[in-house]
């Protein structure tokens, strides 16, 4: 016997001849049944003192001849161990890159979904942008076409004597400029037909020492105006506050008070 193979072959063909089982003999050789597995099948070579324990104590065997036999096939197990070595470290290199190969096939999978979630999230994004722009440019549009449906308020600004009992009702101007103001924010109907309801409809008299005040009925009128065309009340000229159907009818017979100044535009306001 002069190879590790050959060596093998002859240790399992004598336990053959013996009839003996793995397990007896690493039982007699106080060896573990694996290490007579891996001995007897050739998946490592034995070292010296396992081999003798196998061929003495395991098999009943002289071990002379035996160790002869071990070490001509041990020097055979020197000069392949290199090839067999380089080999196996190949074959190693070889399953390592085809793990390496399928985990990066699957790490490029994920990222050519990730990257097609991305851009499918990127473009809902810009087109609900858009949306949302195309709906804001609509809602200023309705808006500014609302507030052209309404004559711009212009009121005339009224010399104001509490003592005067039979002077025309006067609204406080700082009052009805707020509520311009809250007009001029609303940014859409709603908010706006909202602000209508909710507000009582007429304004506090001039106070805290004013001496001046927005006409009364040219208030109402717009007031009404606005209702109208926002199509909270109905556009019946009977349906105006009184002070409302008088300035109408006064605007139709282009008549103006003593002591009256001139109608100004209220800041903000066109038509």
């Amino acid at each position: 016997m002069t190879s590790s193979l050959q060596l093998v072959l002859a240790a399992k063909e004598l336990m053959a001849c013996l009839d003996l089982s793995g397990s007896r003999v690493a039982n007699k050789a106080h060896l573990s049944t694996g290490t007579v597995s891996g001995l007897v099948n050739g998946r490592v070579f034995p070292r010296e003192a396992t081999f003798k324990a196998f061929i003495t104590a395991g098999c009943g065997q002289t071990w002379e001849p035996w160790h002869q036999a071990w070490q001509r096939a041990h020097q055979d197990d020197l000069h392949r161990r290199p090839s067999e070595s380089l080999a196996a470290e190949v074959h190693e290199a070889q399953s390592r890159i085809e793990v390496l190969e399928q985990a990066l096939a699957a790490a490029a999978e994920r990222l050519a979904e990730l990257e097609e979630r991305v851009t499918a999230g990127l473009d809902a994004r810009r087109t609900d942008e858009a949306a949302e722009r195309e709906e804001a440019r609509r809602r200023t549009d309705a808006m500014d076409q609302l507030l052209e449906a309404v004559p711009a308020p212009r009121f005339a600004v009224e010399r104001w004597d509490h003592r005067d009992t039979g002077s025309q009702p006067l609204y406080d101007i700082s009052a009805v400029d707020k509520f311009l103001e809250e007009v001029r924010t609303r940014s859409n109907e709603s908010l706006l037909k909202h602000l209508l309801r909710t507000h009582p409809g007429t304004f506090r008299d001039p106070g805290g020492g004013q001496t001046c005040g927005y006409r009364a009925f040219e208030v109402d009128l717009y007031m009404s105006q606005l209702r109208l065309a926002l199509g909270i009340d109905c556009p019946d000229p009977n349906r105006l506050p009184g002070p409302a159907r008088q300035l109408r009818h006064a605007q139709q017979q282009s008549q103006t008070g003593w002591g009256v100044e001139p109608a100004t535009e209220v800041a903000g306001f066109s038509d």
